[in-house]
């Protein structure tokens, strides 16, 4: 039965799907990654990689800076 479970899994998990898992999420200190264990639920998803579209009929250009004043890394004095 275990053997038929893991084939399952790994019919349902292929290359190219999106699936999402819930699960125990934990850090390993051995391989020194966070690893998703004690999984109790997975299901297929759409694809989440949308790219963004402009459809606006008059476009515009956003401007986005850092200061030294600000929290994230700054180049600008």
């Amino acid at each position: 039965k275990e053997l038929a479970e893991e084939l399952s899994f790994f019919e349902f998990v292929k290359k190219g799907n999106y699936i999402r898992v819930k699960g125990m999420a934990s850090f390993d200190t051995y391989d020194k990654e966070i690893r998703i264990g004690n999984i109790v639920g997975m299901k297929e998803i759409d694809n989440f990689k949308v790219g963004r579209r402009d459809n606006a009929p008059k476009k515009r250009v956003e401007l986005h800076a850092h200061t030294q004043m600000s929290d994230m890394d700054a180049g600008v004095d």
